[in-house]
């Protein structure tokens, strides 16, 4: 997000509005970390939102529609995460030395540079044991006009010079049922959000395993085990958005809308 401008965000400033004040620390914990800027920086035109996320236990500053489907992908269970750091500044003294290689201007306005910034860092549990993290620039395809572009090649060289993997994701390229489905179960991701206590959960968890692969869909599981639990409508689905969110029960989020499903248990639940 290097194109937006905040009197606060000047490089000269770095050191005083970032490293002084604890921001963009990656090695802080995930909860502790703080961004460069958040949503209540900008006028409230346009998009803005702030969710609690369940995987780094804070709240997260999207500042478009693609960096919150993004941040919805990277929620989705199964994928390794362990920390994820939106808004993540990037040292001027280096982003400007980069412009002057590539032979580019450095982002500025008004004549006074500011400092870039990297939309997502994430850092990955390895199956091997072990982290690794992954710096991402989240953009609108509409948006890549060549001045996008050279500050994503100052992004790209930035993270290459500091030895981590560094990717473009575009709108266009997003996984559109997976954050759809995310989007819809990201509500029911904590417990205590569940329309019952831990023993109805218990019970229609127990209920619901045994019927995966009916070929019923899973509204219509979730349905009759509402029925046979004499639990209020809905009760049951709920708790399978849990499930699917903590990623303990089966279900394809890639595929069908979930409601829709058809169950097909791909390993036992304990």
């Amino acid at each position: 997000m290097s194109g937006r401008f905040h009197p606060l965000f000047l490089a000269r400033d770095y050191e005083k509005c970032v490293v002084a004040r604890g921001k963009c620390r990656l090695e802080a914990p995930p909860e502790e970390y703080k961004p460069l800027f958040t949503v209540v920086d900008f006028p409230s035109f346009g998009f803005r939102t702030m969710f609690g996320s369940w995987v780094v236990n804070r709240v997260m500053h999207p500042v478009s529609t693609p960096e919150f489907d993004t941040l919805l992908m990277f929620h989705a269970p199964g994928m390794g995460v362990v920390n994820l750091a939106e808004q993540f500044a990037l040292d001027p003294a280096l982003t400007r030395e980069i412009a002057h290689e590539l032979g580019v201007d450095h982002p500025a306005v008004r004549g006074q540079d500011i400092i870039m910034s990297t939309d997502l860092v994430v850092t990955f549990k390895r199956q091997g044991g072990g982290l690794q993290r992954h710096a991402y620039a989240v953009k609108q395809a509409k948006d890549l006009t060549p001045r996008v572009v050279e500050k994503l090649a100052i992004e790209q060289s930035y993270w290459t010079k500091r030895r981590t993997p560094w990717s473009l994701i575009l709108d266009t390229n997003l996984p559109r049922q997976l954050i759809a489905n995310m989007d819809l179960i990201m509500e029911f991701a904590e417990e205590g959000r569940l329309p019952c206590g831990a023993r109805p959960a218990r019970d229609v968890t127990a209920w619901i395993v045994p019927h995966l692969g009916t070929g019923a869909p899973l509204r219509t599981v979730c349905s009759r085990c509402d029925a046979a639990l004499g639990l209020a409508r809905g009760t049951a689905l709920s708790v399978a958005y849990h499930l699917a969110v903590q990623g303990t029960l089966p279900l394809d989020l890639s595929g069908a809308f979930l409601p829709n499903a058809t169950l097909k248990p791909i390993h036992a639940v304990a």
